[in-house]
């Protein structure tokens, strides 16, 4: 459990640091949005859902 706390500790006062720079704290939240994005787009070509046994249901 003092783990767990430590962690939210370390957690808490980054959000507090990066929250006084409100561009910093807008980039770190879009980012891996923005990650996702690309990857997931440039991505979709190589990957077969149904080989992975994730085929769209038809209705």
């Amino acid at each position: 459990m003092v783990n767990i706390k430590a962690i939210y500790i370390i957690w808490l006062r980054g959000i507090k640091l990066s929250s006084r720079y409100k561009v910093g704290f807008i980039s770190h939240l879009g980012q891996p949005l923005l990650w996702l994005l690309l990857l997931g787009t440039g991505l979709r070509g190589s990957v077969r859902m149904g080989s992975m046994g994730l085929a769209e249901s038809t209705g």
